[in-house]
């Protein structure tokens, strides 16, 4: 397995925004839902939550200022590691609704400081206006004081995601952040490491993104949120 290595630095960890009118909706077993813009649909049924996100721009993205795809989060603090199903079907529409952006839909695994720091571990698919089609193997992408740090190349196509479904793993051991992706929960294709000194009190769950003219749904399952004994 070969790793790649990077520098993470949070500047500093603020509590998570949920909105000022509203206290933040609670789904058991999940966490703390966001929705900014009050029009995606989040719901939970025998232990799976789907996040639906219509056909405008939703985004997670520091660069073009938009910070207000639906996200589902609950606090940790020190090492653990992450696990969850996604399933969907990942067809983004054929038109962007960001600027200077594809069309882009993605669902995953979310790692909040605050909104200029973060991670992001997502399957993904995104349409170019020339009609091709990628995606990031996974996306494994950096934000550290607003600023752009990196993510993996995009494929040759958009056939590395088998099926419906992709697993998506995260781990934190001290400074070392990890992340693998399956095709089938089984097997582990390890992505991507990076290294530096991380607050201990995080806010960890999933989230859905949707750049494109079409409504996008992913659901996840089999969550698990492993903290080693002290």
């Amino acid at each position: 397995m070969k790793f790649w290595t990077t520098v993470l630095l949070f500047a500093y960890v603020c509590p998570c925004t949920f909105g000022d009118e509203q206290k933040p909706r609670v789904i058991k077993s999940w966490g703390n839902v966001v929705d900014l813009d009050g029009d995606c649909e989040v719901v939970s049924v025998d232990g799976k939550l789907t996040i639906n996100v219509p056909a405008t721009c939703h985004d997670l993205n520091s660069r073009n200022g938009k910070l207000n795809a639906p996200r589902v989060l609950r606090e940790v603090e020190g090492d653990f590691d992450i696990q969850v199903k996604v399933t969907g079907k990942f067809e983004p529409g054929t038109q962007s609704t960001a600027e200077k952006s594809v069309a882009f839909v993605s669902g995953g695994l979310l790692l909040w400081g605050d909104d200029k720091n973060y991670v992001r571990l997502e399957r993904n698919a995104m349409h170019y206006p020339s009609g091709e089609k990628y995606c990031f193997p996974p996306l494994f992408e950096i934000f550290i004081d607003g600023k752009y740090s990196g993510a993996n190349p995009k494929s040759a196509n958009a056939d590395y995601f088998k099926g419906d479904s992709t697993w998506l793993w995260l781990e934190r051991k001290g400074t070392r952040l990890r992340a693998a992706v399956s095709h089938d929960g089984e097997d582990w294709i390890f992505s991507k490491e990076v290294t530096r000194e991380i607050p201990g009190k995080l806010f960890i769950g999933v989230s859905a993104l949707n750049t494109s003219n079409q409504p996008h749904s992913v659901t996840f399952e089999d969550l698990q949120i492993t903290i080693p004994e002290m």
